[in-house]
């Protein structure tokens, strides 16, 4: 049987027969409709923390059975690995019915295929039951790239280039990216080639060895001038800062004189960098220390002017968790790949040794902005602006914030 959507009284009627008296009998019920999606694919370009580039989503949700007519202003929400990514206010209803999604991939974000599971939820009003499709996005990183070669010695065996890659908006080593060098001469009768991963440290150092009886690469007499260039074709990294790293670095071969006459002027010469290295690391780690101290603050105290000028208490507070999501990474309390609520719990105890009672109250402010699916109001603001306020409190009490 077909029926529309909605509420239908039922009735039944048994005329009777010689030993059954007859009867009516009527009765509600309501009929809901299934739902259809009609997703548009989509080739953008993802730089993750980059509005110029968002993740766009774009479609249709059609109603099952009928007239198969489009559904419009359902309640939309999009997850990623169970995370609530907040697109209340990024969902755009057109006149033809479909929709229109776009935000900014968040800093906490995975490079490379990611899949994103979009929800609609059940309508009670029209009677639409709610349902829920998976899709699959690209998003490269934007990435800083430090190139090197080290001096060869007068007929050293070895060259040896280093490569290392920090994400331009977290301050994180990039780490898993493919890296290429290519070593070679000016007649290009040598050219040989080296591919590797950056490490956890977004590292990687490429080693040449000479291996008798071909020559020494520190035999200039046989080679000429060197040359090694250093590129990348991974696809998780932004376009324009692969084409930046394409560098080519001149090998600089000293000579026997050079080896000679420089001996003594090395060892002086290490101690000194050896002791204004010393200088600089501490006066670099106690800088890091305020620095860390001063982001934390400033999170928390400007999450709490938003919430006291009026903004929307979800949104304020969602967007608190990401900055202090990058925070925690930026200073290695938290892995860049995080995929629990309870490492971030122990992320924020680590970072903030603060007492219990605050962190508690803090972690109950984000796990009902991120979980709970009912409106926040005047009392959920008040809840965390205290929560805020008792943080804020603790932070003042601090001469520093522990780093690992």
């Amino acid at each position: 049987m077909v029926s529309a959507r909605g509420e239908h009284t039922l009735s039944a009627h048994y005329s009777g027969e010689a030993s059954w008296l007859s009867t009516n009998s009527t009765t509600t019920l309501t009929t809901w409709a299934d739902i259809d999606w009609q997703l548009v694919e989509n080739e953008n370009i993802i730089v993750r923390s980059s509005s110029s580039h968002p993740i766009i989503i774009e479609g249709r949700i059609l109603e099952v059975g009928g007239s198969g007519n489009p559904v419009e202003m359902l309640d939309l929400i999009l997850y990623w690995n169970q995370s609530d990514l907040g697109i209340s206010e990024q969902v755009v209803w057109m006149g033809d019915g479909s929709f229109s999604i776009q935000l900014t991939a968040p800093q906490y974000m995975t490079a490379g295929e990611i899949i994103l599971t979009l929800r609609a939820m059940d309508n009670t009003s029209r009677n639409f039951n709610g349902d829920q499709i998976n899709t699959s996005i690209f998003v490269v990183i934007p990435v800083d790239f430090e190139t090197g070669v080290e001096i060869v010695p007068y007929n050293g065996d070895r060259v040896i280039a280093w490569v290392k890659g920090t994400a331009k908006d977290t301050q994180l080593p990039a780490s898993d990216i493919a890296v290429t060098a290519v070593l070679y001469n000016d007649s290009h009768g040598l050219s040989r080639t080296l591919t590797g991963r950056t490490g956890d440290n977004g590292s990687f150092w490429f080693e040449f060895a000479s291996v008798p009886p071909m020559p020494p690469y520190g035999d200039g007499s046989t080679y000429g001038s060197l040359y090694i260039q250093i590129n990348s074709t991974d696809e998780k990294v932004a376009e324009d800062d692969r084409e930046r790293l394409e560098t080519t670095m001149e090998v600089i071969v000293l000579s026997a004189g050079t080896i000679e006459d420089g001996i003594s002027n090395w060892l002086y010469g290490g101690l000194i960098a050896g002791v204004l290295g010393a200088v600089a690391f501490v006066v670099y780690w106690r800088r890091r220390k305020q620095s860390a101290m001063s982001e934390l603050a400033d999170v928390f105290a400007y999450t709490a002017e938003l919430l006291a000028a009026g903004d929307e208490t979800r949104e304020a507070i969602f967007n608190c968790y990401e900055s202090l999501c990058a925070i925690l990474m930026r200073h290695r309390f938290l892995r860049r790949d995080f995929e629990t609520v309870r490492e971030f719990e122990m992320a924020i105890r680590k970072a903030l040794p603060i007492n219990e009672e605050a962190l508690v109250a803090l972690d109950s402010v984000f796990e009902e902005a991120r979980y709970s699916r009912h409106e926040m109001g005047e009392a959920h603001k008040s809840q965390a602006q205290d929560a805020l306020g008792r943080v804020l409190g603790q932070i003042d009490e601090l001469a520093e914030v522990p780093l690992r």
